[in-house]
């Protein structure tokens, strides 16, 4: 009897060991310079290997529902303001951008947890087709992040802190996927409220 609850307790410490280990390394991948890359406040993964690299498939499994292959979308990440503050909902951001060389583009804004921030008006994101632009050709826009309503291209951010905007490129040109790091990217101010 004594010897099955030390093994059994010595299993017990090896799975806790093994979680917390586990764990460690998949949020050590986020950090990971060789893995992450930044191009401004944008992060992105050198790579989607989704297929044969199993801790990136744990870590997005763990920050994200689903995910796509490179050869398909580019996701890339902002979770600082130019400044390197993280988002918080107590600051009010405007993130301004161009269109991209894509099919098709949006932004997302997620909460600490990863998940969309809840919110009255029930929205959640911008796209190439719902945002308003600046200019008749389709081409330049402004998006407002803040907790206070907006006129237009407002990202309602809730009582959330440490946000982050997910920016999702889909089946983009191929000088857009060999310059990731070079290509412009929208810069994301805090501005005042």
């Amino acid at each position: 009897m004594k010897k099955s609850i030390i093994v059994f307790l010595l299993f017990f410490a090896g799975i806790l060991i093994g979680g917390f280990w586990a764990n460690f390394k998949i949020n050590q991948l986020g950090k990971d310079s060789d893995l992450i890359l930044k191009n401004g406040v944008w992060r992105y993964f050198t790579s989607m290997d989704l297929a044969t690299n199993e801790l990136q498939k744990a870590y997005i499994g763990k920050i994200g529902l689903l995910a796509l292959q490179d050869s398909e979308v580019i996701y890339f990440i902002a979770s600082t303001d130019e400044e390197g503050n993280p988002l918080s909902s107590s600051n009010d951001y405007k993130l301004t951008g161009s269109s991209f060389d894509t099919r098709y583009w949006s932004y997302t804004l997620y909460g600490e947890d990863h998940f969309l921030i809840p919110n009255d008006k029930g929205v959640f994101s911008f796209n190439m087709e719902n945002i308003v632009y600046k200019d008749s050709l389709k081409n330049s826009y402004e998006l407002i992040v803040s907790r206070d309503p907006k006129k237009e291209n407002w990202l309602p951010a809730g009582e959330a802190n440490n946000m982050s905007i997910l920016l999702r490129l889909y089946n983009s040109a191929e000088n857009v996927y060999k310059n990731k790091d070079a290509i412009e990217l929208p810069t994301l101010k805090k501005i005042n409220q």
